[in-house]
C-alpha cells in the first residue's frame, strides 16, 4: 500500500497561447494543483493522511520525514530511520525529522 498525496508537475511549454489565452495543459495542472490543495490544506493547515495502525504497517515507498495521523492510537507519526514513530508527546513534537 503506498499513500498518493503528489502534487502535481507544472506542465513543460508555454502557459498561455499568442491571444495570451491559458493552455490546455496549464489549465489541467491548475486544477489539478487546487484540488489537492483544497482537500489536503485547510484553515488550520495540512491535513496528513489519516491511517489504521495496520495500514501504516502495510505501506511500502515511503520516505523518511512523511507524517501520517495513526487514527488507531490517536498520534501524529513520523517515518525516521525506515519505520514510523510517535512524534507528539506532551505537547512537543519528537522523532520527527
Amino acid at each position: 500500500m503506498m499513500v498518493g498525496q503528489t502534487i502535481p508537475n507544472v506542465p513543460p511549454g508555454r502557459i498561455a497561447d499568442e491571444n495570451g489565452n491559458m493552455t490546455a495543459d496549464f489549465e489541467s495542472f491548475l486544477i489539478q494543483l487546487i484540488s489537492y490543495l483544497q482537500t489536503n490544506l485547510s484553515n488550520e493547515g495540512l491535513v496528513p493522511p489519516a491511517l489504521s495502525t495496520a495500514q501504516i504497517g502495510l505501506l511500502t515507498g515511503v520516505l523518511n520525514g512523511s507524517i501520517v495521523y495513526n487514527y488507531t492510537t490517536g498520534k501524529l507519526m513520523g517515518k525516521e530511520g525506515g519505520t514510523f514513530q510517535p512524534g507528539y508527546t506532551d505537547g512537543t513534537f519528537t522523532n520527527l525529522i
